[in-house]
C-alpha cells in the first residue's frame, strides 16, 4: 500500500502537541535572530546611502576618463602627417613636439577598471564590513542574554520589540563613531593615494603643454600666408583645447577638495523603532514564526503537515519511480531490437549481392534488405511516437499526484483535528484513495506497455520469423557462401532478438511437434490429414506466441492433426 503517514506517526505528533511548552525559549530565539537580520541589513543600507551621499570627492573619479581622452587626443595629434610641412624651423619645432607627446603618451597607465572608483568602494565596503561585524557581535551577545518571561508569554510581539530596541540603543554611539571614522575617511583627500597619483599625473600634462599652446607658426612673416594659419589650425589649436580640457578637470577636482573642509558628519538611523516596527516586525516570514511560537496548535499543524508531506514526496517519488520502472524493460527490448537490426543491417548491406549467382535468389535477397529497412525505419518511428505517449502519461500521474496533494494540504486541518479527537477515519481514507489512484495508475501504465510490447515489438519479431520461414529457407537450399552467409546473419537477428526477449522474462512459445494442444498458448491457423499425428497433436508451429512471467501476450500460431 502507498502509505504516506502511519497511524504511530500521527499519535507521536499528538503526543508532541500536548507536551509542546518546553522549547519556547529556543523558539523565540529563532525569531530574534531572524528580527536581528532584518534591522542589520536595513542599518547597513542606511550607511551604505549615507557615506554615498556625503562623498564630496566622487566627481574626482572622472580623472580616470579625463586620462584616457588625453591620451586619445594625443594618439589623434601624433596620427598627422608631417610632409607637407616644407619650413624647416616649423618642422623642428613640430618634430620637438612631437616627441615629448610620444614619450607622455607611452608613460599613461590606463587601468582596465577605474583605480579611483574601486578606493572608494574599498572604503565604503571596510566601513560596511565594520558597522556588520559590530552589529552581528551586538546580535550574538543579546541573544545569548536573551530570557523569556513567562509570566507575559501572550505579550510576545511587544518583548521581541523592546529587546531589538534597548539592544540597538545600547550600541548606536559605537556605530555612529564607526560610520563617521570612514565618512572622514572617504572625504579626506591625503588618504587617497590613487587620486593623488592621477592629480600629479595631469597637472603634469598641463606643465607640459602649457610650454607649446603660445606657439607662433608664423616664423617667416615673408612667407605669411594661408598655409601658415593651416599648420597653426592643425598643429597648435588642439594643443590648446586640450590644455583647456585638462584646465577645467583640475578645477573640478580642486573644487571637490575644498567642499570636504566644509563637511559635517553627523550620522544617524533615523526612525530606528519604525523600521523595526513596520519592516522587521511585520515581515511576512517574521510573523510566521511568531505564530509558531505563541500558537502551539499553529506550531504542531506545521510541524505535521511538514511531515506529511515530507512523507508523501517520498512515497509520490516512488510511486512515479514504479511507474517508470515498469515501462524500463520494455524499453530496452525496443532499444535493443533497434540495435540488432541496424548491426544487422550494416552487416548484409555491406555483402556484395552482386556476386550472388542465381538471379532469383538475388532477388530475394535484396526484397529481404529492402523489408528489414523499411521495418527498422517503423520500429524507430513507432518507438519515437511512443516514447512521447509514455512521457506524456507519466506527466499525468505526476499531475494526478500534484493535485491530490494541493487537496490534501487544503484538508490537512481537519485530518490533524480528528487525529486530537482521537480518530483517523478521514485520514485513513484519504490515504486508501490515494492508493488506489497510485495502483490504477501503474496498472494502466503496465496495460498500454504490454499492447505496445505486442503491437509494435513482437508484431515484428513474428514478421521477420515469416521472413526466415519463407524467404530464408529458400535462400538456404544454395550451397554459395554469400547466400549461406546472408541468410545465418538474419537468423542471428531473430536469435538475438528471442534471447534478448528472454533477458525481460518475455518468453517465446514455440511447441514442437507432437505437442498436444493448449488452447490458452495455441491458435490452430490450419488442421492436416496425418498419419504421423494423433488428432488434436501438433504437426508444425507457424508462429511463435510470447508470454511475459506467465500471462500470455500473443499465442504460438499451428497446424494441428485433426
Amino acid at each position: 500500500m502507498y502509505r504516506f503517514i502511519e497511524e504511530k506517526q500521527i499519535e507521536k505528533i499528538v503526543l508532541e502537541y500536548i507536551l509542546n511548552n518546553n522549547h519556547m525559549e529556543d523558539r523565540c530565539i529563532d525569531v530574534l535572530k531572524v528580527a536581528f537580520d532584518q534591522m542589520v541589513s536595513r542599518i547597513l543600507l542606511q550607511i551604505k546611502l549615507y557615506i554615498e551621499n556625503i562623498n564630496q570627492l566622487k566627481k574626482t573619479e572622472n580623472l580616470y576618463h579625463v586620462i584616457q581622452e588625453v591620451k586619445k587626443r594625443y594618439e589623434t595629434y601624433l596620427g598627422q602627417s608631417l610632409e607637407h610641412i616644407d619650413n624647416p624651423e616649423v618642422f623642428e619645432i613640430i618634430k620637438m613636439i612631437f616627441d615629448v607627446l610620444e614619450m607622455q603618451k607611452d608613460e599613461f597607465t590606463i587601468e582596465r577598471e577605474n583605480p579611483l572608483e574601486y578606493e572608494r568602494t574599498l572604503i565604503e565596503s571596510l566601513a560596511l564590513l565594520k558597522a556588520q561585524d559590530a552589529l552581528n557581535h551586538l546580535k550574538d551577545e543579546s541573544i545569548r542574554e536573551f530570557t523569556l518571561p513567562l509570566s507575559i508569554y501572550n505579550e510576545y510581539k511587544d518583548i521581541l520589540k523592546e529587546f531589538i530596541l534597548n539592544a540597538y540603543y545600547t550600541m548606536q554611539d559605537d556605530l555612529k563613531k564607526i560610520v563617521e571614522k570612514y565618512a572622514r575617511e572617504i572625504n579626506l583627500y591625503e588618504s587617497r593615494s590613487e587620486l593623488i597619483d592621477y592629480i600629479k599625473v595631469i597637472n603634469e600634462q598641463k606643465t607640459i603643454l602649457e610650454s607649446y599652446i603660445h606657439i607662433d607658426l608664423n616664423i617667416d612673416s615673408d612667407r605669411f600666408n594661408e598655409k601658415a594659419n593651416q599648420l597653426t589650425s592643425e598643429f597648435v589649436y588642439p594643443l590648446r583645447d586640450t590644455y583647456q580640457y585638462i584646465c577645467s578637470a583640475i578645477d573640478d577636482v580642486e573644487h571637490a577638495i575644498k567642499k570636504c573642509e566644509k563637511v559635517e558628519y553627523n550620522f544617524v538611523v533615523k526612525n530606528i523603532e519604525s523600521i523595526i516596527e513596520n519592516n522587521i516586525m511585520n515581515n511576512s516570514k517574521l510573523i510566521a514564526l511568531m505564530e509558531v511560537v505563541e500558537a502551539n496548535k499553529k506550531n504542531t499543524l506545521d510541524l505535521f503537515i511538514m511531515h506529511v508531506n515530507d512523507e508523501l514526496v517520498k512515497v509520490s517519488t516512488k510511486a512515479v519511480n514504479n511507474l517508470k520502472r515498469v515501462s524500463h524493460s520494455f524499453e530496452l527490448i525496443n532499444y535493443s531490437l533497434i540495435d540488432h537490426m541496424s548491426t544487422i543491417l550494416m552487416e548484409v548491406q555491406a555483402l556484395n549481392i552482386d556476386q550472388v549467382q542465381d538471379q532469383h535468389h538475388r532477388n530475394i535477397i535484396q526484397g529481404v534488405i529492402d523489408t528489414l529497412m523499411l521495418k527498422y525505419d517503423v520500429i524507430k518511428e513507432k518507438n519515437e511516437d511512443y516514447q512521447l505517449e509514455r512521457k506524456a502519461n507519466q506527466l499525468d500521474v505526476t499531475n494526478i499526484i500534484f493535485d491530490f496533494r494541493e487537496e490534501f494540504e487544503k484538508n490537512c486541518n481537519t485530518y490533524f483535528e480528528e487525529a486530537i479527537q482521537g480518530t483517523s477515519s478521514g485520514f485513513e481514507n484519504v490515504q486508501e484513495r490515494f492508493d488506489k489512484v497510485i495502483h490504477q495508475a501503474i496498472d494502466e501504465a503496465y496495460e498500454r506497455e504490454l499492447t505496445h510490447l505486442n503491437k509494435d515489438i513482437l508484431f515484428e519479431i513474428k514478421s521477420l520469423e515469416d521472413i526466415i520461414h519463407q524467404s530464408i529457407a529458400i535462400l538456404m537450399e544454395n550451397e554459395q557462401e554469400l547466400v549461406q552467409s546472408f541468410g545465418k546473419k538474419v537468423r542471428r537477428l531473430f536469435e538475438l532478438m528471442i534471447q534478448d526477449l528472454k533477458k525481460y522474462q518475455v518468453d517465446r512459445i514455440f511447441p514442437e511437434p507432437g505437442e498436444k494442444f493448449n488452447g490458452r498458448m495455441h491458435e490452430i491457423i490450419l488442421v492436416e490429414e496425418s498419419s504421423d499425428y494423433s488428432k488434436g497433436e501438433i504437426i508444425r508451429t507457424q508462429n511463435s506466441g510470447f508470454a511475459i512471467k506467465g500471462r500470455i501476450i500473443t499465442r504460438a500460431s499451428v497446424v494441428a492433426a485433426k
